[in-house]
C-alpha cells in the first residue's frame, strides 16, 4: 500500500513539474480596438503612445507557442514583467515600419495589461537566425510591422513564469 501511495505522488510531482515549465494558457478571446495605442507618422509606428506609467499598474505577458528560430535568450513559455522600466522602454525604444501585408503564422503573443485589465494585445515575432533576423508584430488593427529595434533586448529581461495554470 505504500509504495501505491509513493508512486501516486510520485507521478503528481512530476505531472505538476511539467506544467510549471509548460503552463496551460486558459485564453480569453474577447476583441478589442488596440488602435489607440499606435502612434503613427509617416509609415513609422509606435505602440503604448500614451500611457502613463505613474497612474496605474501595468504589467506585460510574453506567451511562447512557437520555438523554432526562436532567440536563445527568450527563457520560457510563459513571461512577463511589471518592471515599469522595462515598459517605459518598450514604449520608448520600439518602433516599426507598416508595411502594408500580414505575417501568417505568427504563434507567440504580447500582451499590456492595465489594472488586469487587456490593454493591447499583438502577435510578436522575436527570431534571431544566424544571418537574418526577423522581429515584428502582427495583428489585425495593423498587419505586419517590421520592428527597426531589438525587441529581444527587452523581452529578454521579462521573468519566467512557473504556475502551472495562466489566465488570460
Amino acid at each position: 500500500m505504500l509504495k501505491i501511495k509513493l508512486s501516486i505522488l510520485l507521478i503528481a510531482v512530476i505531472v505538476l513539474s511539467y506544467f510549471c515549465f509548460n503552463p496551460i494558457i486558459f485564453n480569453n478571446e474577447d476583441r478589442q480596438d488596440y488602435a489607440s495605442q499606435y502612434s503613427i507618422k509617416e509609415g513609422k509606428v509606435k505602440i503604448l503612445k500614451d500611457l502613463d506609467f505613474t497612474k496605474n499598474e501595468y504589467k506585460a505577458l510574453l506567451i511562447i507557442r512557437d520555438k523554432i528560430d526562436l532567440s536563445d535568450k527568450i527563457k520560457g513559455t510563459v513571461l512577463e514583467t511589471e518592471d515599469i522600466t522595462i515598459l517605459k522602454s518598450i514604449q520608448k525604444e520600439w518602433k516599426f515600419t507598416k508595411t502594408n501585408g500580414d505575417l501568417a503564422t505568427v504563434e507567440n503573443e504580447l500582451l499590456i495589461y492595465e489594472n488586469e485589465t487587456i490593454l493591447f494585445r499583438t502577435g510578436i515575432v522575436l527570431d534571431q537566425k544566424k544571418n537574418s533576423n526577423l522581429q515584428g508584430l502582427q495583428n489585425s488593427d495593423m498587419g505586419w510591422l517590421r520592428s527597426n529595434t531589438d525587441l529581444i533586448e527587452q523581452c529578454s529581461r521579462f521573468e519566467r513564469v512557473y504556475f502551472p495554470l495562466c489566465f488570460l
